[in-house]
């Protein structure tokens, strides 16, 4: 075979077929020095060895880019999400058959390759937590809560899963929650999330949040 199909160069090199159609526009500007192939008025990329030897380092240096850049972008949501939030989240009782509103006051802080909400003390008689991940500006967490021993609750224990969208200035995420009630039923609800700050003394003027 004389040349490569771009499908053929991803598959061998685990790139895009747009960046292998880049690499060929590239040459076209004298900006990349593979040879390429005519065939049936289009250009493909000669199979050669130096051909080879080229797009191998082509792809590991796509790579390594890409891989700095997502933990780049990572590294710099999470430090801004660390510090005192303000959740709210609303959800239907089935034995009351009415929406209700749940509040907590949280702290956010990096555990590993996670970002880890968990209530604070202080401010909530209920407790939860939750388990979140970033993709980009998403938040994808499973969570868990003990609801208040004092509440309609009586201390029960609900957990299930969340995904939220961050704000471009880091301040807010909303989205949706889901689980399951006592009677088994899925349900799911809105989700909030209000950035407070990073100093404890702001909690000193908020009532205590009762929760479920």
């Amino acid at each position: 075979m004389r040349y490569f199909r771009n499908y053929e160069i991803a598959k061998l090199y685990d790139v895009s077929q747009a960046t292998v159609g880049k690499w060929v526009d590239a040459v076209k500007q004298g900006k990349l020095g593979l040879e390429l192939f005519v065939h049936d008025g289009r250009a493909y990329i000669a199979n050669t060895p130096e051909n080879m030897k080229l797009m191998k380092g082509l792809a590991e240096e796509r790579r390594k880019y890409r891989n700095n850049r997502a933990a780049d972008v990572t590294t710099t949501n999470v430090s801004r999400l660390i510090g005192l939030w303000r959740s709210y989240y609303t959800y239907r009782s089935s034995d009351r058959g009415e929406d209700f509103e749940s509040l907590h006051y949280v702290r956010l802080y990096p555990k590993g390759d996670s970002l880890i909400m968990e209530t604070i003390p202080e401010a909530n008689e209920a407790y939860m937590v939750a388990r979140l991940t970033l993709d980009g500006n998403v938040a994808t967490c499973s969570w868990q809560e003990s609801t208040s021993p004092k509440g309609d609750y009586k201390g029960a224990m609900y957990h299930g899963a969340g995904q939220l969208i961050i704000s471009e200035d880091g301040k807010s995420m909303k989205g949706k929650w889901v689980g399951f009630g006592k009677n088994m039923e899925v349900k799911t609800g809105p989700w909030e999330f209000t950035y407070l700050g990073d100093d404890m003394s702001v909690l000193d003027d908020l009532e205590i949040a009762p929760g479920q």
